[in-house]
């Protein structure tokens, strides 16, 4: 079977990908795709989380492993977090319309929102996993307030008038 997740990001609404992958892909396998599709580096310090549907962390996913031991202080309700490469997304995406975070920026706690839109039968002919589809530029990787946000047609057409000051083009008696 083939899942497809669609991405977005509350950064930029113009912003989606669709990507498709077999379900016995690890999510360090999706983690590398996503890294490559919209070029950010993929050694940086990331975790992906199982989320429930009003997008609240239920289970962290790390890049690498934590060093965190089973008797280290967890809450009652707290799971361990694994490493993406020893987890399959079969065996937690196992719910239409599950979702996860891609959460890039721990600092900043910067993310985007996946979600799990369809499963299919593989296509003949189609290499997985793969970019279905693409629109808009990723927010920049490392800043928040560079680049990813693009405008609507509306906004770019504004920026023509942005300059314009009645008080320097016309004088009082002119009006």
């Amino acid at each position: 079977m083939i899942y497809k997740f669609r991405m977005l990001s509350d950064e930029d609404e113009h912003f989606v990908r669709d990507f498709e992958l077999p379900y016995n892909a690890t999510l360090k396998e999706f983690h590398a795709l996503i890294c490559e599709e919209i070029e950010y580096d993929d050694f940086e310090m990331c975790s992906m989380f199982l989320c429930n549907e009003k997008w609240m962390k239920l289970r962290e996913f790390t890049l690498i492993d934590m060093g965190v031991e089973e008797q280290d202080s967890f809450g009652e309700d707290e799971i361990k977090p694994v490493t993406m490469d020893s987890v399959l997304l079969a065996e937690i995406m196992t719910e239409p319309s599950a979702r996860m975070l891609f959460v890039f920026d721990l600092m900043e706690d910067r993310a985007f929102f996946l979600e799990l839109i369809d499963i299919i039968e593989p296509a003949d002919g189609i290499t997985y996993p793969r970019v279905r589809f693409a629109n808009g530029d990723a927010p920049d990787q490392y800043d928040a307030a560079f680049g990813g946000q693009s405008k609507s047609i509306f906004d770019e057409a504004m920026d023509d008038f942005d300059s314009f000051d009645s008080e320097d083009e016309y004088g009082e008696d002119e009006f």
